[in-house]
């Protein structure tokens, strides 16, 4: 399950920086409600309940030689969704900005900690093929 997510998390970040200069274009997706009529909704994005049948798909994949997080760009994207996700947002945006730095590999993600007395996000993402190798929020 966590792999799923890190995949989708990785692709999505991917996705919406190299979209980012393209008009947004929205899926539509074709239901059928309980009424047995033919309903039609917009979606960013639609959840494979599959996943686990399409594992190791993309073993092998010639990798760039700056790794699958090539950038700080990237790599913040990736923690800012799972920061947003997970820890309140009043108490990240009082962690901005960010720090994005990069050491032996590892894209270090955390809050600016600007004399606080409590913890800030953090999280470790490696570079080269952006496993989540910590993610929390200090004391």
């Amino acid at each position: 399950m966590k792999k799923e997510i890190i995949i989708i998390v990785i692709f999505f970040s991917v996705f919406s920086v190299n979209c980012s200069n393209r008009t947004e274009n929205t899926n539509t997706n074709t239901s059928v409600n309980s009424n047995n009529q033919e309903v039609t909704e917009n979606v960013d994005y639609v959840v494979n309940k599959n996943l686990d049948t399409i594992e190791g798909r993309y073993t092998g994949l010639n990798m760039p030689r700056e790794g699958i997080i090539p950038n700080a760009e990237i790599a913040y994207k990736i923690a800012q969704t799972l920061f947003y996700s997970f820890f309140d947002n009043k108490m990240l945006d009082s962690e901005k900005p960010f720090q994005v730095n990069l050491k032996n590999g590892v894209w270090i993600i955390e809050g600016d900690w600007k004399g606080r007395v409590g913890g800030v996000a953090y999280i470790e993402i490696q570079q080269s093929d952006g496993k989540i190798l910590t993610f929390n929020h200090t004391k």
